[in-house]
């Protein structure tokens, strides 16, 4: 609700923290920047991360003696039919509309507390408006309050729970730190002017400034050259933004104590609170702390470097002196020998898909294709810390089973390694502190999401956190990603110095609910048929291109089985592969019909494939230049005058921009040319980049790369076209080591019918391929020779067999031949119909 959540730098994002060594000279820094139990904490840089419901407010002007009334925004980038509501504000009397008539939205409870108690009395919290400056910021472009609400059952006053993952005993509203909306601009390739509201930190500019210099000092550190000058006014940078930060905190502070006011008078039963302070607890010095830390770090972690067989793997060990025996190495063992922090190394600084705006993406690394569908993976994502740290003891699997090369693999072991000190070391700091405010978290304090320090003397000034065991118990929060997966980079702005916390998530029961389209910008699912023997950079860059467009949801890349002059689909696969760079978006499906062109349309027919995309316009993907954006027109022309036989809502998508070379779109055939005639000046301008020269080259010799991924191509799934026969399968258990076998179902009647239907069907397309032959042969198409030929007649064969089978009856046929859709006439035109070699 409202804001932009964001990743909060953990201790090895911290520039300091080059290696495991560092890290552990981090936390020496750490402790000493907790109080101790005896010690202020008022101004302390270290706090509390509580774990509530995001309810972020904002000031709207109103007609009334304080001028202004507090509302609250779920953060809405454009004014909908609903989204719109955000726009005007959401308060008691139009959040029903806002949460579309649901009745038992917890986001109802949440805004009828919040906006009672901010507007029980204004003129009582006006001073603290002015003193903040916030009276001319007000409306859908000025500032809010980032702020968490959460609630305990309470049948009395008829309270239901709003909760997160931690459980309090106190119902409270904390008021954390402000931020803003402000307005994006942009212009699409097509020209239209396109307007959403953002959000961003209150000290934004200051902190452009900071990052300005933390990228010089960066550049410094690469060189190996001084930092001191840098440090230097990194810090006095830092402590300009400290010093507005605790002006505005005191006045917040002390709007907060109004707003406890509030609710005492209303007998609401909430405190409300800003920042909650910590400190060890009685009787711990900093050396004590320590040497819990220490106790941390001689934990023996056992775990797997490679898996060499299904009974046997290795991993890191170490002789035990009094026994000889090999065991597991200690934690400390295991960080003094991590010589370098993957999350500050480019990996592939020059590579498609491992960059963002121009600069390479500070560790992200390649996994093997058959670890992950989308290779291009952080070092520190969570999944492969859980399969190596805490599955990886049952399935054997390490980090040289995952990464795709060693330098690869060497970075996710660096990385599960500090990962797994983070985790262990942040249990130790945890289990030591008491917070200011006793919020009867279940379990004790050391179960509060974690523990927040921004000081000036570490990190650079940057807020990082101790979460603990938080990293695995709260699994759906993400390492750094953001909820659709995506990476946070560590060096962002609103990610490092503004401390975005991510407040939590609604309970199931009172999510979000789904994006409603028709108020939103429309989504679309892109169909790219095609043969792609070999991929070229023509069709990397359209793939990309939709991949890229945030109006499109879903992209489905649809080829054929059939070689192309020599070259097959394993080659295809491969090459694609070596691309890489596409994102979960982008899905791969080999064709079982005549062409992909067929597949197509076969799936707009499935209800059970377009169902799996509910509230998506589909539409064909083609490029700009020639006949291709007809294409486009005609696959949606024929679902809108055949409306029965889809219910999906096929449209036209915008052409992407055509790859040219030469003046010539990148083509299949002329790859192929090219590499036939060893013309490799042509063939490397084809390719996306000259880098993939000799990987191509090599795939194309059959001497391969690599392994490739078996489902990269998937098959069409039976469950979205017609079921077929169920045949008889097995399945390893990997746990149990056995097969297991799965029953032969017995063949119905109905099934039956359809086998001898198919047989029908193979008959009729035999008999008018023949058909066809002397057709061709009699029709005025010299250009056509060979296999253009041949895939022209399977086109044509296609589609005639669709109009069949969806019944669309002999006078339509006839009309179409006649010349009543584009392309048609007295002579048949190639371009009418799509086969592989259009795509090529």
């Amino acid at each position: 609700m409202g804001g932009a959540a964001g990743h909060m730098a953990h201790p090895f994002d911290c520039r300091e923290v080059r290696n495991g060594k560092d890290l552990i000279n981090f936390y020496v820094k750490a402790v000493n920047a907790i109080p101790l139990y005896d010690e202020e904490t008022k101004g302390s840089s270290a706090s509390v991360k509580l774990d509530g419901v995001n309810a972020s407010f904002r000031l709207q002007k109103a007609n009334n003696p304080a001028g202004f009334m507090f509302v609250l925004d779920r953060g809405g980038k454009t004014p909908g039919p609903v989204t719109g509501i955000d726009f005007d504000g959401v308060t008691s009397d139009n959040v029903l509309a806002r949460v579309k008539g649901n009745e038992e939205h917890g986001l109802i409870q949440v805004v009828n507390h919040m906006t009672k108690l901010l507007n029980h009395d204004l003129m009582d919290l006006k001073p603290y408006v002015e003193a903040l400056g916030l009276f001319e910021r007000m409306g859908p472009e000025g500032v809010f309050f980032d702020a968490e609400y959460y609630a305990n059952e309470d049948k009395e006053r008829g309270y239901k729970p709003i909760k997160n993952e931690v459980s309090y005993s106190k119902n409270y509203i904390a008021i954390h730190r402000l931020s803003e909306f402000y307005t994006e601009t942009k212009e699409t390739k097509t020209g239209k002017t396109t307007k959403r509201r953002l959000s961003r930190g209150f000290y934004w500019e200051t902190v452009e400034e900071l990052n300005d210099l933390l990228g010089q000092k960066d550049q410094l550190f690469s060189q190996n050259q001084d930092t001191a000058e840098i440090d230097q006014l990194i810090a006095q940078k830092n402590n300009e933004l400290k010093i507005k930060k605790q002006e505005h905190q005191e006045i917040i502070d002390n709007l907060a104590k109004a707003v406890q006011k509030h609710a005492s008078d209303l007998d609401m039963g909430f405190d409300v609170y800003t920042k909650i302070g910590l400190r060890f607890k009685e009787g711990l010095t900093r050396e004590v702390v320590l040497k819990r830390i220490e106790g941390a770090l001689a934990m023996k972690v056992p775990y797997n470097y490679l898996k060499i067989s299904d009974k046997e793997s290795i991993g890191p060990t170490a002789i035990n002196e009094q026994t000889g025996e090999a065991e597991p190495r200690t934690l400390k063992q295991l960080l003094l020998s991590v010589d370098k922090n993957p999350a500050h190394i480019a990996f592939y600084p020059d590579t498609p898909g491992f960059t963002k705006d121009g600069k390479p993406v500070k560790g992200r690394i390649q996994t093997k294709s058959e670890y992950k569908k989308d290779s291009k993976q952080s070092a520190f994502a969570l999944q492969i810390y859980e399969d190596v740290m805490e599955t990886g003891h049952e399935t054997g699997i390490g980090p040289f089973d995952i990464g795709n090369s060693p330098r690869d693999a060497e970075a996710i072991d660096n990385a599960v390694v500090l990962w797994h000190a983070v985790r262990h070391i942040g249990n130790a700091i945890k289990d030591s502190i008491v917070t200011d405010v006793d919020l009867g978290v279940e379990g004790g304090d050391k179960n509060h999401e974690g523990i927040v320090i921004q000081s000036a003397d570490i990190c650079d000034g940057i807020a990082f956190k101790f979460t603990g065991e938080f990293i695995v118990d709260n699994r759906a929060g993400g390492f750094g990603v953001t909820p659709k997966g995506e990476d946070i980079p560590s060096d962002s702005s609103e990610a490092l110095y503004e401390g975005n916390i991510r407040y939590g998530r609604l309970i199931e029961s009172f999510m979000p609910e789904p994006i409603n389209l028709s108020e939103e910008e429309k989504q679309y699912v892109i169909l790219i048929p095609g043969g792609f023997k070999p991929p070229t950079g023509g069709h990397y860059h359209l793939i990309k291109e939709y991949d890229k467009n945030p109006n499109v949801r879903k992209v489905f890349v649809v080829t054929g089985a059939k070689e192309r002059e020599g070259v097959t689909l394993q080659q295809s696969k491969e090459i694609f592969e070596v691309y890489g760079g596409f994102s979960d978006k982008v899905d791969f499906i080999m064709s079982n019909d005549p062409t992909p062109l067929t597949t197509c349309y076969e799936l707009m027919k499935n209800e059970k494939f377009v169902n799996q995309l509910p509230n998506a316009l589909f539409s064909i993907g083609a490029g700009d230049k020639g006949s291709d954006p007809a294409r486009i027109k005609q696959f949606a022309d024929y679902f809108a005058k055949n409306p029965n036989l889809s219910t999906a809502d096929v449209t036209s998508f915008p052409p992407a921009k055509a790859h040219l070379v030469n003046g010539q779109p990148a083509s299949a055939s002329s790859l192929r040319k090219a590499y036939a005639e060893e013309d490799w000046e042509a063939f490397k301008k084809l390719l996306p980049h000259e880098s993939f020269y000799d990987d191509v080259v090599q795939i194309l010799n059959n001497q391969g790369v690599g392994r490739v991924n078996e489902n990269f191509l998937l098959a069409v799934p039976q469950s979205f076209l017609v079921e077929g026969r169920k045949k008889k399968k097995t399945s390893v258990d990997r746990r149990r080591g056995h097969i297991v076998e799965l029953r032969q179902s017995e063949e119905t009647p109905i099934e039956k019918e359809r086998d001898e239907t198919s047989d029908e069907i193979t008959r009729f397309r035999i008999g008018l391929n023949d058909l066809l032959k002397t057709v061709v042969q009699n029709l005025n198409l010299p250009e056509m020779q060979g296999e253009e030929r041949k895939e022209f007649m399977d086109s044509t064969v296609a589609t005639i067999e669709s109009m069949l089978q969806s019944g669309l009856g002999i006078a339509e046929a006839s009309s179409m031949a006649g010349g009543d859709v584009e392309g048609g006439g007295n002579a048949w035109s190639k371009k009418t119909l799509i086969g592989e070699e259009d795509d090529e």
